[in-house]
């Protein structure tokens, strides 16, 4: 009996012996197991990772492409509508010239380069003869838009001509070069009594698809809502 003792004692301690720092069969498995769920989990954290930084590059480069797209546009439109205004004959009421909000559109034209803005004697006469600051306002812009060779002054004299009065010069002169130059004319006036005369004479004559009228305001939302102006 007790030779089976000392056997069963001695079976079991090197039985415990070779168990000592490994672990079991089963523990090994669920390690395994969650090492791999571990790797699996972070390979797709990865991909996931890759997949969003790739949807927020095409999106970046879609919404830059759009934004070129849309610049170019409006660029194309500004360029177009400078080609258009410059194919006609520019013609600003007194009232224009003498007002200072309306500066940045003398700014554009200079900017763009125009050369087809037209003033009659009359006009020059009437303003010049103004003792006021809005006369001087005007002549400031006059003077930088003739350096700048945008503006003429239709017939200009040596003197000036006490008591002129330009509306029935401008209207004259405005059915006169559409009736025998067939030009595009564009006018531009704060006056709507003028404004009123001016396009029915004209359209009585039977030129009034060669006529636009804008009052200032108008003229410069036209221009404003171009880029780079």
């Amino acid at each position: 009996f007790i030779v089976l003792m000392i056997g069963v004692f001695l079976y079991l301690f090197f039985l415990n012996e070779s168990l000592k720092g490994k672990p079991s069969q089963k523990f090994q498995e669920e390690a395994k197991i969650q090492k791999e769920k571990a790797k699996e989990k972070a390979r797709i954290q990865k991909e996931e990772a890759e997949e969003k930084a790739r949807i927020q590059k095409e999106e970046a480069e879609e919404k830059a492409r759009i934004q070129k797209e849309e610049a170019d546009k409006q660029q194309n439109i500004k360029f177009q509508m400078i080609s258009n205004l410059k194919k006609t004959i520019l013609i600003f009421d007194s009232n224009i010239y003498m007002n200072s909000i309306y500066e940045d559109i003398f700014h554009f034209l200079r900017e763009n380069n125009f050369n087809n803005l037209l003033m009659f004697q009359e006009q020059y006469d009437e303003i010049s003869n103004l003792q006021i600051y809005e006369s001087r306002v005007a002549k400031r812009e006059i003077d930088l838009l003739s350096k700048s060779d945008v503006l003429t002054i239709y017939k200009i004299d040596i003197q000036s001509r006490k008591g002129a009065y330009a509306d029935p010069v401008l209207i004259n002169n405005i059915r006169n070069f559409c009736s025998t130059k067939k030009v595009n004319i564009v006018f531009v006036t704060d006056d709507k009594d003028l404004s009123i005369r001016t396009v029915q004479l004209v359209k009585a004559d039977g030129y009034r698809n060669l006529l636009d009228v804008y009052s200032g305001s108008e003229f410069q939302s036209i221009i404003s809502s171009n880029p780079n102006i």
